[in-house]
């Protein structure tokens, strides 16, 4: 049950299933008690009135049926709460912050992970640490859900309720066939850059100047990983200014761009997923629901992202928050707290929607399920351990990738390596002065007021 939840006399078939769905040192209670106030029902007194918690989320079919199943196994626990779900597959986040600056938004709302930090920084959302405290041990999840897309200070703007991590995908195929073998963990025997390079130009096959078979493909994130790995930090000591422009980062960039030059890389305008599915691409990074569009006659099986002298992975957080204008904080925190309990968890891990972020179920049948289609299943849980590229914990955490979005002007040749490095790290260092930020404002008690924010949002 949850810490401090009074208790109440109970079946023995309705305890039992209580305990069935017990987990993670926190359970969510089988057995709702009455509302204050409201007489049993046998009693012929009217029951208590129905709440009613708004959902706000998107996704594709599999998530939409991840979130029903969430859903109704919530209003089970919870007969008196009933979930409005408000699935939008026109949801965007420029959409989603909008909705919580005018106060529209769902009393639950899933927002993106890079805008946590600035969402809390300007009142926008319920900080939850007081929440997840009373009623759940910190030490049943993984660190990553307290460290990273947080708010100022590290306080938890969102219910990170798992933690998608990029992994590669390799063609075993064409892996046997030139003579390599797929590297299976984060630290032993992941390559870096250099080796995964030797790899590619094992991997490509050609016709005269044709390339017919591709040896890699990654998305523009990705290169944030290759930068950090080598070594390059992204802030300065005291947090004012960004310092990507760095010749370690120049030699990732200018490599990543070779491959492109060498045939290496998959062309720009390429589809990559359909040319790993028909055979023709050896290496793809992506997120782990990729493996269920794999057709049978693909034989793969997943492995680590390349490392370096660090060794960090990528992570996409599944971001879930409570909007300061929500009128049901308490009971769009149940909702919460279901989804980071045992059951809801292993609804998130039946789908690999994300590697879940309490450790027994990450760690357990559900998820490492071996009927999935995903062979070395543990690299998932592992990269966790890992832990992530730092995400700034700063004003730049909703900019932070928009100079890497124009990374396509490098791969194309439109754009040099060394100008995409110096006007990034010029656009980033003016975001944290337009902020007038230094690191000793990393605090609970950041706040930035409405024009600030306005004026540090990407348009």
């Amino acid at each position: 049950m949850y810490k401090n939840q009074t208790t109440q006399q109970v079946s023995r078939r309705t305890f039992l299933k209580g305990l069935a769905i017990v987990g993670g040192g926190a359970a969510l209670a089988a057995c709702v008690a009455p509302a204050p106030g409201a007489a049993p029902a046998e009693g012929g007194a009217p029951a208590a009135e129905q709440k009613v918690v708004s959902l706000s989320t998107f996704g594709g079919e599999d998530e939409i049926d991840m979130f029903d199943a969430i859903v109704a196994g919530f209003e089970e626990q919870h007969p008196d709460i009933t979930v409005d779900k408000q699935y939008d597959p026109t949801l965007s986040w420029e959409k989603v912050i909008n909705m919580l600056r005018t106060g529209t938004a769902a009393d639950v709302q899933r927002v993106n992970d890079d805008s946590v930090f600035m969402l809390t920084s300007a009142g926008k959302l319920v900080v939850l640490d007081d929440f997840f405290d009373r009623d759940f041990n910190r030490d049943d999840y993984y660190d990553i859900m307290f460290e990273e897309r947080v708010g100022p200070g590290g306080t938890m703007g969102s219910a990170y309720v798992c933690s998608a991590a990029l992994i590669g995908f390799y063609n075993l195929d064409l892996m046997d066939e030139a003579g390599l073998e797929m590297p299976t963990q984060w630290i032993e025997g992941n390559p870096d850059m250099v080796e995964t390079e030797a790899m590619l130009e094992k991997l490509i096959k050609k016709t005269g100047d044709r390339v017919d078979v591709y040896p890699f493909w990654a998305p523009y994130w990705q290169i944030l990983g290759g930068i950090y790995n080598e070594g390059v930090d992204f802030w300065s000591e005291d947090g004012t200014a960004s310092i990507i422009d760095d010749p370690v980062a120049l030699e990732v960039v200018q490599r990543w761009l070779s491959w492109f030059e060498k045939g290496y890389f998959m062309p720009e305008g390429e589809d990559e997923d359909q040319l790993f599915n028909s055979g023709l691409l050896a290496i793809k990074y992506d997120y782990a629901p990729f493996a269920y569009q794999i057709p049978e006659n693909i034989r793969f099986d997943v492995g680590p992202t390349w490392g370096g002298p660090r060794v960090k992975t990528f992570q996409a957080g599944r971001n879930l928050s409570i909007p300061t204008d929500s009128e049901m904080t308490e009971e769009a925190w149940l909702l919460l707290a279901y989804m980071l309990s045992t059951p809801g968890q292993e609804e998130i891990a039946k789908i690999d929607w994300g590697v879940p972020v309490l450790k027994e179920v990450a760690e357990g049948p559900v998820f490492l399920d071996p009927s999935k289609p995903i062979g070395n299943h543990d690299i998932l849980p592992s990269s966790l351990e890992v832990g992530s590229i730092p995400w700034p914990r700063n004003p730049a955490s909703e900019a932070f990738m928009v100079p890497f979005r124009q990374l396509s002007a490098v791969n194309s040749g439109q754009q040099t390596p060394e100008d995409f490095l110096s006007e990034g790290q010029a656009y980033l260092t003016g975001v944290l002065q337009s902020a007038g930020w230094d690191q000793s404002m990393d605090t609970p008690d950041y706040r930035m007021d409405q024009a600030t924010f306005d004026e540090l949002m990407p348009q």
